[in-house]
């Protein structure tokens, strides 16, 4: 079960961390998504909690912004988009 945490958390952090800098990309760039990250279990520096972060601007925050654009959902060690 903790390797399955494990590996949504990095590959959480893959998709939300890439995107490049959009230049040459169509449409909106990883820094313009606000992406809501729910049902996932985040290392708090001692044990693994449950908790809901946001990707805003290509920056991770716990404060729920006005608008979300994409929501990634963790369920049974999978990841849900």
């Amino acid at each position: 079960m903790t390797n399955r945490l494990l590996t949504l958390g990095i590959t959480v952090v893959g998709i939300v961390g890439c995107g490049g800098s959009g230049k040459d990309q169509q449409g909106p760039t990883a820094a313009g998504v606000t992406t809501k990250l729910s049902g996932g279990q985040w290392f708090d520096g001692q044990e693994f909690v449950s908790k809901t972060f946001y990707s805003v601007a290509g920056v991770l925050t716990a404060a729920q912004p006005v608008r979300v654009d994409a929501v990634l959902a963790g369920t049974d060690g999978a990841l849900r988009g």
